[in-house]
């Protein structure tokens, strides 16, 4: 499916084992996902500037994004272009991860936190080599931890095996 990445035809992911079927007709949450409706999506994408001021000018005069809602008063902007919210976050010069510009992480909105959870537990199941990177670990971890947790529009916390940092929240 994903060539790159070393995956061959002969071990597929078998999708099954991380849909939602209600395993008995009595099952009290049969889920049915309505026809044209994604259950997750991409909400934001967060990216570290020097200047965010500067950066919003940017995007607003270059690919016409309007400023959204201000979450709190840390320097951030938030910028929209009426589908994915666009957070521009100062650097932060007590972290290590928060001295450069660029991706800090990307936000995702999901039907259900508990769902995701079980679908990264039968990933791992199935493709442990897919499993989640690990937050918190190394010199500056817990301190890149916290000061990721304090993205505002997130609700739950993970990296994608190359570290990568997800966050999410329910829709």
């Amino acid at each position: 499916m994903f060539p790159s990445r070393g995956c061959a035809a002969t071990t597929p992911l078998a999708l099954s084992s991380i849909s939602h079927k209600p395993t008995s007709p009595t099952s009290a949450k049969a889920t049915t996902k309505p026809v044209g409706i994604q259950p997750r999506w991409i909400n934001h994408i967060s990216i570290r500037a020097n200047d965010p001021a500067q950066v919003a000018e940017f995007y607003e005069k270059i690919f016409e994004l309007k400023e959204a809602e201000t979450y709190r008063d840390d320097g951030s902007i938030c910028m929209t272009d009426g589908k994915v919210k666009l957070l521009l976050r100062p650097r932060d010069k007590s972290l290590y991860r928060g001295l450069r510009e660029g991706l800090d992480h990307i936000g995702f909105k999901v039907e259900s936190l508990e769902r995701v959870k079980e679908d990264l537990a039968a990933l791992v199941a199935a493709a442990p080599e897919t499993a989640d990177g690990k937050l918190g670990v190394g010199g500056n971890g817990k301190k890149n931890e916290e000061d990721f947790r304090r993205c505002c529009l997130g609700q739950h916390f993970i990296a994608d095996p190359d570290g990568v940092l997800i966050d999410m929240a329910e829709s």
